[in-house]
């Protein structure tokens, strides 16, 4: 024997409204001409070597990011040495630092034609190259806005 069921039409669960999202906010200003967005200093740069060293990685990266959010910024990596060798000889180095530092950046996604390099060997020490100290802080390479 077959009977009758009755159902009752399922009514779909109700919608709640759209919730609006607050816009992302906006990126911080673009640096001023001059400033230093990156410094490695002796501690990213052995004696003699041109490396970045994982330390100083972390560092650009930071650079790296500032550089993204204003892609219109162009930059100059200064690269520095102590006062041990010849002037030549720090000239080539600072500028090797100098390369490596530009080569990181553009892995990270900077394009090569916002970044130029400049090596000034030992003719801008920031500490004293009497110490071991003061020559390891001099052993450095920036990356300053343009």
């Amino acid at each position: 024997m077959l009977g009758h069921v009755i159902c009752d039409p399922v009514k779909p669960a109700p919608v709640p409204p759209p919730v609006a999202q607050a816009p992302p906010p906006p990126p911080p200003p673009a640096p001023a001409k001059g400033t230093t967005l990156a410094t490695l200093g002796g501690a990213n740069f052995d004696f003699n070597k041109a490396d970045v060293r994982p330390e100083g990685r972390d560092i650009l990266d930071r650079a790296v990011k500032t550089l993204k959010e204003h892609p219109d910024v162009k930059v100059v990596v200064e690269g520095h040495t102590d006062s041990v060798g010849s002037d030549a000889y720090n000239k080539k180095l600072s500028e090797r630092r100098a390369e490596a530092v530009k080569r990181y950046l553009v892995r990270q996604g900077v394009d090569p034609s916002r970044v130029r390099t400049e090596g000034y060997g030992k003719s801008r020490p920031v500490a004293d190259n009497n110490t071991a100290e003061g020559r390891a802080k001099n052993r450095r390479a920036e990356v300053v806005v343009e």
